[in-house]
C-alpha cells in the first residue's frame, strides 16, 4: 500500500483511480480442480437469485425445494458437509446451527468440506437431506484481484461503510488517491483513470541433458526439484521454446510432465452410498478391450452380449440412464443418439445419471432393455485423458496431430524440431526432459524482464564443462554473481521480472 500512496504523491494526483478488484465471482469451497471436471460452473439459483441484498449476502444457501439463495454468511442455519474419498462422495447434513464461516471449518476439521454440488443428480441428493428451510453450501463469493488471488489485506473506506454495493450493481474497486488511498466499490462501468502493475514472477524451467525413460525422468525431478514441466498456455509454451533454443537444442523431443492415465475409468453418478463394496470396480470388457483405438477411446458402451468397449465419447448413439431412489434402482433406454457427454446432460437432467453397473445382474438388467440386443448404447463409464503430473486437467493442448497411440504411446513430449509440438510417444523412450522449480543458476535479461534457467549437464556430455562452458555456448559473455551467473541477453526471451523486487506501478489517466 505504500508503494501506492508514494506513486499518488510522486504523481500529485487526488484522482479515483480503478484498481485490480472485482467482485461476484462465485467460488466452491473446495477447490481441488479434479473433483470437478466439467461441472464447476454448476447452478441452481431460485429465480431473481442472487441478489445480494444490502450488499451483504455473499453465501449460498440451499432451500428445501432444491433451490438456492445468496445470503449473510453470518446467519446461524444448519449446513450440509461432504466427505471425499478419491471418486467416492457422501453428503452430510449438520444440525448444529452455524454461521457459514463457522460450518467451513466444522466441515473441514471433521468431513473434507462444505458441500460442492457439481449437477443436478447431487442437488437432489442434498434436498433429500435437508428438512429445514435452508442449509449452508460450500458456495460464496468474494473480492478477488485480477490474477485470480483471494486478498486478505483490505484497504476499505469502513468510515464510509464502504464497500456497500450501493445500487446493486458496484463490483469493481477504486483507490481514493486523495484520501489516502481508501477503497471504495464502483459501478464497473463508470469511466475513471487507473493504475496498472507488472507481476513479479517467473517461469523456472530445467533442462537436464541426461536420457532417461519418462518413468525415470519424472523420479528424478520429483528428487531434485518439481515435477516434469507442466505447460499451462502458450505463454508457458513459448518460454520454453526459447529455452530450447537458446540450449540448441532444436533437432529431438524432450519428454515434458503430460501423460495418458489408461487406468482412471470410473462412473458418472459419484455418489458413494450407492455403492457397495468392489461395486465401483466391476467390469465386464470384451475381449481385447479397452484398447483405446486411434488414442481417442475414453468412453463406454455396452455391445451384444452385455459385454463392454471403449469408445471414442463423440460417437452418437443410444444410451441408458438410471433412476434411482434410495436403495431402488431403474435403467430406461433412451432412443435418441446422443454423444457420451450429450448423454450424460440428458440423463441428470431427466433421470438420475447415465447408467452405473454395480454387477452381472444389473449388467442384465441394462443388456435387457436394449430393444436390440446387438446394437450399442452408452453407460455411464468413462476415463480422463491426457492429465499433467499435478494431478490437474488443463485443456491447454499443443499437439503436432492428436494422438493416435498405440497401446505403449502413453506420455508426452515436445519436439523443438518442429516449434515444440507435442507427441505421444512410448513411455521406455530414452530422451532428454525438462522439469520445473528449483533454485534458478542462469538468469537472461530482456528490457527489464527476466527469465531464470537452469541447466543440469551430465559430466562428459556434449556441451558440457560447467558454467561458462554453458554460457558460451549460447554466444554471450558470463558475469558471475556468487553462485548464480547472469547473462546479459537481448531478444532470447521474455519474462517478468523476479520476485524479490517490489512491484511497479504505472498510472493511466
Amino acid at each position: 500500500m505504500e508503494e501506492l500512496k508514494d506513486l499518488a504523491t510522486s504523481l500529485g494526483r487526488r484522482d479515483t483511480a480503478w484498481i485490480g478488484l472485482f467482485f461476484n465471482i462465485w467460488s466452491w469451497s473446495m477447490s481441488d480442480s479434479a473433483f470437478y471436471q466439467q461441472d464447476k460452473d454448476f447452478s441452481n439459483w431460485a429465480s431473481d437469485q442472487p441478489d445480494n441484498y444490502n450488499g451483504a449476502e455473499n453465501c449460498a444457501e440451499m432451500h428445501s425445494n432444491g433451490y438456492w439463495n445468496d445470503g449473510s454468511c453470518s446467519a446461524n442455519i444448519d449446513s450440509i458437509c461432504s466427505n471425499v474419498s478419491g471418486p467416492d462422495l457422501k453428503f452430510v447434513y449438520i444440525t448444529t446451527r452455524m454461521s457459514w464461516t463457522e460450518a467451513q471449518s466444522y466441515c473441514r476439521k471433521r468431513h473434507t468440506d462444505l458441500a460442492s454440488v457439481r449437477n443436478m443428480a447431487e442437488n437432489r441428493q442434498i434436498m433429500e437431506l435437508i428438512p429445514t428451510p435452508n442449509t449452508w453450501i460450500g458456495l460464496y463469493r468474494e473480492w478477488k484481484w485480477v490474477d485470480g488471488s483471494h486478498f486478505s489485506f483490505t484497504y476499505w473506506d469502513t468510515e464510509n461503510n464502504q464497500p456497500n454495493n450501493n445500487g446493486k450493481n458496484e463490483d469493481c474497486a477504486a483507490t481514493y488517491l486523495y484520501f489516502s488511498g481508501k477503497w471504495h466499490d464502483w459501478n464497473c462501468d463508470a469511466k475513471l483513470p487507473f493504475i496498472c502493475s507488472r507481476a513479479n514472477s517467473s517461469t523456472q524451467y530445467i533442462f537436464i541433458d541426461e536420457t532417461k525413460n519418462w518413468t525415470e525422468a519424472q523420479s528424478y525431478c520429483r528428487e531434485h526439484y518439481s515435477d516434469l514441466a507442466l505447460i499451462k498456455n502458450m505463454e508457458d509454451m513459448n518460454t520454453l521454446i526459447n529455452v530450447a533454443k537458446s540450449l540448441g537444442e532444436t533437432s529431438q523431443s524432450h519428454w515434458i510432465g503430460l501423460y495418458d492415465d489408461v487406468n482412471s475409468w470410473k462412473w458418472s453418478m459419484s455418489d458413494s452410498d450407492f455403492y457397495q463394496q468392489d461395486e465401483k470396480e466391476f467390469r465386464i470388457w470384451a475381449s481385447g478391450q479397452p484398447n483405446n483405438l486411434n488414442g481417442c477411446q475414453y468412453c463406454t458402451e455396452m455391445a451384444s452380449g452385455g459385454s463392454w468397449n471403449d469408445q471414442s465419447c463423440s460417437v452418437e448413439q443410444d444410451f441408458i440412464c438410471s433412476d434411482v431412489n434410495g436403495a431402488n434402482v431403474r435403467f430406461v433406454y433412451i432412443k435418441i443418439r446422443m454423444s457420451w457427454t450429450e448423454a450424460q446432460s440428458y440423463c441428470r437432467k431427466h433421470h438420475t445419471d447415465l447408467a452405473s453397473v454395480r454387477n452381472m445382474a444389473e449388467n442384465r438388467q441394462v443388456m435387457n432393455v436394449k430393444p436390440v440386443p446387438t446394437s450399442t448404447a452408452w453407460i455411464g463409464l468413462y476415463r480422463a485423458a491426457w492429465k499433467w503430473v499435478d494431478g490437474s486437467n488443463s485443456s491447454f493442448r499443443n499437439w503436432n496431430e492428436e494422438p493416435r497411440l498405440a497401446k505403449e504411446d502413453k506420455c508426452a513430449a515436445a519436439n523443438f524440431g518442429n516449434l515444440g509440438k507435442w507427441e505421444d510417444r512410448n513411455c521406455d523412450e530414452k530422451k532428454p526432459f525438462f522439469c520445473y522449480g528449483g533454485e534458478p543458476q542462469f538468469i537472461f535479461f530482456k528490457g527489464s524482464g527476466e527469465l531464470y534457467l537452469k541447466v543440469d549437464r551430465k559430466e562428459g556430455s556434449e556441451g558440457g564443462g560447467g558454467d561458462a562452458a554453458n554460457v558460451a555456448r549460447l554466444g554471450i559473455e558470463p558475469a558471475t554473481t556468487g553462485t548464480r551467473t547472469k547473462a546479459s541477453m537481448r531478444g532470447l526471451c521474455t519474462a517478468p521480472a523476479p520476485p524479490q523486487h517490489p512491484p511497479q506501478f504505472i498510472f493511466m489517466s
